[in-house]
């Protein structure tokens, strides 16, 4: 039993290509970042929860957080937008820059680290961007890199299905 040849075939070879491409391009990212910005080590000053807001299909990468008693307050400002809530732990860290003055920033946790929790007082490891205001993202664990290279040998295992049928 094979494929229907068409849509089917199609199907097949464009997600195998999705499949590889994303990866690429995000290790191709985390890469860059790794090459240009610095590691530094980032002390947790403080862990807190936010609520993150999104307008309902809105395809921005911006993150709207907010104290989550000021959600019920937004929503009656922008009645005509349907709003996607969810609250999200947070972190206060304080950190190096290069001019060797510390900065702090309050950014989500996963944005930064792997674990779910953090404590007060944890050292991070997290990468800095060169820009001022150095901004804050974290380095690649080794389940970065599983998820990334197992999506790759979907999508060329897809991409060889399609060659063979």
């Amino acid at each position: 039993m094979g494929l229907r040849i068409g849509v089917s075939k199609r199907f097949v070879l464009a997600m195998g290509i999705v499949l590889i491409g994303i990866p690429v391009l995000v290790v191709g990212q985390k890469l860059f970042e790794h090459l240009t910005y610095s590691v530094v080590q980032a002390t947790v000053m403080a862990v807190d929860t936010k609520c993150e807001m999104t307008p309902q299909g809105s395809r921005s990468n911006k993150e709207n957080l907010v104290a989550c008693d000021a959600v019920p307050m937004i929503k009656a400002l922008r009645r005509d937008v349907q709003w996607t809530v969810d609250r999200v732990p947070v972190v206060t860290v304080s950190y190096p820059m290069a001019d060797n003055q510390s900065a702090t920033s309050t950014v989500p946790l996963r944005k930064l680290w792997s674990a779910d929790t953090a404590q007060v007082g944890q050292v991070i490891p997290v990468l800095r961007s060169p820009e001022p205001g150095g901004e804050l993202t974290d380095r690649v664990t080794p389940s970065f890199f599983a998820l990334c290279a197992a999506m790759l040998a979907f999508g060329l295992l897809l991409v060889g299905v399609w060659r063979h049928v």
